[in-house]
């Protein structure tokens, strides 16, 4: 029994979510629509493939805070390409470069200069942020050609490209 409770403990937030999920999907009928574990599944891999990167960061002792704004900027810039015309493919490559130059910048700022990583990055969270919010000027950004909701609702079998791409890499 003892044993037991100790394994239950060490895993309260996974059982919680699968309590919770089982909860609403009882409770709700909207919840078990195909389209809404669709697109749960879609958003519980993005964070999945952040996780990932941030594994190596945390298991060299490190840490990274601007992850998420890296994303947000990346992601950003990629959308007003798109929105403009420009190809989906020239956005993915654009995005990459940003993505990689906010790596670049925090590992120069670390390894070379031997700056604090929790100085660096929180002050890159900041900068990835507000220039997401100065790029867009805080409006939304529409005007996607048809191919990228494609690109992203692509599936593989029953999932989506995206997660099968995680799941590959995990």
């Amino acid at each position: 029994m003892k044993n037991i409770r100790s394994v239950a403990a060490g895993q309260f937030i996974f059982l919680f979510m699968v309590a919770f999920f089982v909860f609403m999907a009882v409770v709700s009928p909207q919840f078990r629509t195909h389209y809404n574990l669709f697109n749960l599944w879609l958003d519980a891999v993005i964070t999945g493939i952040l996780g990932i990167g941030m594994t190596f960061v945390i298991t060299t002792a490190g840490i990274d805070l601007s992850v998420a704004s890296n994303l947000v900027f990346s992601a950003m810039i990629g959308a007003i390409l798109m929105s403009r015309g420009q190809g989906v493919l020239l956005a993915f490559l654009v995005m990459l470069a940003v993505g990689l130059g906010f790596g670049l910048f925090n590992g120069v700022m670390v390894a070379r200069l031997k700056m604090v990583p929790f100085i660096v990055t929180l002050g890159t969270l900041s900068l990835g942020r507000g220039l997401a919010m100065l790029s867009t000027r805080a409006k939304s950004v529409y005007g996607f050609p048809r191919l990228s909701p494609a690109l992203v609702r692509g599936k593989l079998g029953f999932s989506p490209l995206l997660a099968s791409s995680w799941l590959f890499f995990m």
